[in-house]
């Protein structure tokens, strides 16, 4: 499926406050969509948990009492989480959108960082990890695919509550 691209979910409301707008990408273990929080009008991440993950109630616990920790960072260096629920048979995760892509999609495309663009990301993601750890929580995955590239330059930490 393509970014951008509507399909069966799209148009789908969740917890009877978030509209599924458009699929934005596939992760491991869930797909993410641009999403409408109809409560307060802003445009959201929603990360639809895969069923296998879904259906874990001991990953779920866990992850419950990650987000409820989670939502309390507010740091300009991690992508911050507002929400979590389940509808029907589906769980999904709501974070802010960023406008960017992932590290490793950039550098799957062939681009390469230069010196100070890769010193400036890692000082960017070393800090927003710091606050990760204050807070008790471990990332578990630093990986490119979970190191967002703005496009004004900056950069975050994704899926450290999926991380554990």
């Amino acid at each position: 499926m393509e970014l951008g691209q509507a399909n069966d979910s799209t148009g789908r409301v969740l917890g009877d406050r978030y509209q599924l707008l458009s699929y934005s990408t596939r992760g491991r273990g869930w797909d993410e969509y641009h999403a409408l929080d109809l409560d307060t009008n802003d445009r959201v991440l929603i990360k639809i948990l895969s069923t296998s993950i879904s259906e874990d109630v001991e990953f779920l616990r866990r992850l419950t009492l990650d987000i409820a920790t989670a939502s309390f960072i507010d740091h300009p260096h991690v992508q911050r989480v507002f929400d979590w629920g389940r509808s029907g048979e589906v769980v999904y995760l709501v974070t802010e959108t960023f406008r960017g892509v992932s590290l490793q999609l950039l550098l799957d495309r062939g681009h390469q960082l230069t010196a100070a663009q890769a010193t400036k990301l890692g000082f960017e993601i070393a800090s927003g990890l710091n606050a990760v750890h204050q807070s008790g929580l471990c990332h578990g995955d630093i990986s490119p695919s979970n190191l967002l590239i703005g496009t004004d330059g900056s950069s975050k930490l994704a899926n450290f509550f999926l991380a554990n």
